[in-house]
């Protein structure tokens, strides 16, 4: 039933806007996180897919990203001050964010 919600979406969406095509990519996945390791993993994934898929030069200037507000403690979604602790400072945030985008 969800899926036909869906349909119904893409069809108004590509009328209303003239165009063709999906409106959604294929659908999510979900996994548990078990281990603060594979969430450091995802934050740095998540920041960083802009920059992989060449939308920001690099995870702080893509302005629809929780990178900054995490960094300034400004997050609303989430607690600022555990994600870094998770990092273990603000200049390891910092550091693994950058060290994990290879640019191509």
């Amino acid at each position: 039933m969800l899926g036909f919600r869906f349909d119904a979406y893409a069809k108004y969406y590509n009328k209303k806007y003239d165009r063709t095509g999906v409106v959604f990519e294929r659908g999510f996945e979900k996994k548990l996180v078990e281990n603060e390791a594979y969430l450091i993993e995802l934050i740095t994934y998540i920041h960083n897919n802009p920059v992989k898929h060449k939308k920001s030069g690099n995870a702080g200037l893509y302005q629809w990203s929780s990178y900054n507000e995490i960094l300034q403690n400004h997050s609303v979604l989430c607690n600022s001050e555990k994600i870094i602790q998770m990092f273990g400072s603000v200049e390891n945030y910092v550091f693994i964010h950058q060290s994990k985008h290879s640019p191509e």
